[in-house]
Parts: structure tokens; C-alpha cells; sequence
């Protein structure tokens, strides 16, 4: 199986939670843990499906590029996660996640394409 996600590397801390900082230090950035951190640590949580099988994705909607992640990201432990899908009021969303001490949220169109680069088509909100 040949494909093309996009996701977010990230680190887990102590409580599974993404940490940033950890995430740079496994990258070799000196970090809060006094040392560098092996790459293996970090995980890709996958949230968009771009390319699967020699069909270009992009010009799909997201809705049907999801499930189509959602098919074929295993749901054992692993490098590559299914990021965790939320059909919620977006500012409820972001205080429970910053409450939580998560570093923020993702936000993207359910009906809409995918577009490179900074279009505004989707967002992340960063807790502050």
C-alpha cells in the first residue's frame, strides 16, 4: 500500500499528553529534559489522507478523505496514529483542551478539498 498523510510529529509527555518541547529534543534541540531524546519517542499522529494507491486525493472532500484514513491507519499502537476526530462546538472544544493542558486543536472543513499551503482552509489553534 502506497500513500501520502499528513499529520503532526509529536512527543507524548508522562500523562500522553503532545509536548513540544520534548518533540524538539528528540529532533536534537536541547529540551526541559536535559538531553536529547531518541526519535523513535516521536509518533505521527495522521490526519489527512492525500494519496493512497496511485489516486492523487486532494481534490476530494475531507469528509471521504478521513474515513478513507480511517481505513487504512491500523488502530493497534504504533508510529502512525489516527489523530482523534471531534464534531463539536469548536470553542468548547479548545477550552477543554487547553483545561486538559493540551498544546491546542486542529480545525478543517469537513466538505472541502486540499489545498498546500497557508490558504486558511484549515487552522490550529494553539491554548495561550
Amino acid at each position: 500500500m502506497t500513500m501520502v498523510l499528513d499529520g503532526e510529529a509529536v512527543v507524548l509527555d508522562e500523562q500522553g499528553r503532545s509536548d513540544f518541547g520534548l518533540l524538539q529534543n528528540s529532533l536534537g534541540a536541547s529540551g526541559k529534559q536535559g538531553g536529547k531524546l531518541p526519535s523513535r519517542n516521536s509518533l505521527l499522529d495522521a490526519f489527512d489522507l492525500l494519496y493512497l494507491d496511485g489516486h492523487d486525493l486532494r481534490n476530494t472532500e475531507y469528509r471521504v478523505r478521513r474515513h478513507l484514513l480511517e481505513d487504512v491507519i491500523p488502530r493497534e499502537e504504533g508510529a502512525i496514529r489516527l489523530s482523534e476526530e471531534f464534531e463539536e462546538d469548536p470553542d468548547a472544544l479548545l477550552e477543554h483542551a487547553c483545561r486538559l493542558g493540551l498544546e491546542g486543536i486542529m480545525a478543517k472543513h469537513l466538505d472541502w478539498p486540499h489545498r498546500s499551503g497557508r490558504t486558511g482552509d484549515w487552522l490550529k489553534i494553539k491554548c495561550v
